[in-house]
C-alpha cells in the first residue's frame, strides 16, 4: 500500500503570517520617515520665525533712534524759532534806546565845550569844540546802524537755521517711517511662519502617539496637520 505524501503546511502558515504581520508594520517605517521629515519642516520653520522676529526688533529700535533724532532737530527748530522772534522784538528797541542815549551824551558833551570856548575868549575855539563835539553824535549814528545791521544778521542766520531744521526733519522722519514699514513686514512674516512651527509639533507628537499605540488614523492626523504647517510656511517665506 503506497505511503501518502505530506505537505509542509505548517511553515508555509508560519511564513505567510510573518509577511501578512510584517506588511502590517511597514506603515510605521513610512511613519517614521514623515516625523522626520516634519522635524526637518518645524527646524527650518523655527529658523526662519527667530530671524523676522530679531529683524522686526532691530528695525523698531532703528526706527526709535530716528523719531528720537526727529524730536531734537524739532526742538533745535523751535529753539531757533524763539531766538529769532526774541531778537526781531528786542532788536529794533534796544537801537532806538542806544541812538537816544548817545545823542544826548553828545548834547552835553557839545554844550560844555562851547562854554568852555566861552570862558577862554578864543574866537575861533567855539567852532573847533562843535567841531569836535559832532563826532560823538556820528559815532552814535554808526553804532546805532551798525546795531540795527548786526539785529538783521543773526535774524538771516537763524531763517537759515529754521529752514535747514525743516529739512533734515522731513528726511528723519521720512526714514523712521520706512524703519518701521520695515519692522512691520518681518513681523507679518514671523506669525505665519510660528503657526507652521506648532503645527508641525503637534504632527510630530501626534505621530509619536500613532506608533505607541499603533492606530494609523492617528497617522493620518499628523499628515494632515503637517499640510496645513506647510502652507503656512509657504505664506511665510513667500514675500
Amino acid at each position: 500500500m503506497p505511503e501518502e505524501i505530506e505537505i509542509p503546511t505548517e511553515h508555509l502558515h508560519e511564513e505567510i503570517e510573518e509577511r501578512a504581520e510584517e506588511r502590517k508594520e511597514r506603515w510605521t517605517l513610512y511613519l517614521a520617515l514623515s516625523t522626520a521629515f516634519m522635524a526637518v519642516l518645524a527646524a527650518f520653520a523655527g529658523l526662519m520665525a527667530g530671524h523676522h522676529a530679531n529683524e522686526a526688533l532691530v528695525e523698531r529700535m532703528k526706527a526709535s533712534d530716528q523719531w528720537n533724532f526727529y524730536q531734537a532737530k524739532n526742538l533745535k527748530q523751535e529753539i531757533a524759532v524763539n531766538t529769532d522772534a526774541i531778537l526781531k522784538a528786542i532788536g529794533p528797541a534796544k537801537t532806538a534806546g542806544t541812538t537816544a542815549t548817545t545823542a544826548k551824551t553828545a548834547g552835553a558833551a557839545t554844550t560844555t565845550a562851547m562854554a568852555a570856548g566861552t570862558k577862554t575868549g578864543g574866537a575861533g575855539q567855539p567852532a573847533a569844540a562843535g567841531s569836535r563835539a559832532g563826532k560823538p553824535a556820528a559815532e552814535a549814528g554808526e553804532a546805532g546802524s551798525a546795531g540795527e545791521s548786526s539785529a538783521a544778521a543773526m535774524a538771516r542766520d537763524h531763517s537759515q537755521d529754521i529752514a535747514r531744521y525743516e529739512k533734515e526733519k522731513a528726511e528723519i522722519k521720512k526714514q523712521a517711517e520706512e524703519d518701521e514699514q520695515v519692522s512691520e513686514a518681518h513681523l507679518a512674516r514671523h506669525v505665519p511662519l510660528s503657526r507652521a512651527v506648532t503645527a508641525f509639533q503637534i504632527a510630530i507628537a501626534i505621530s509619536a502617539i500613532a506608533v505607541l499605540t499603533r492606530r494609523k488614523m492617528l497617522w493620518y492626523v499628523g499628515l494632515v496637520l503637517t499640510a496645513i504647517g506647510i502652507c503656512f510656511l509657504i505664506v511665510g517665506i513667500l514675500p
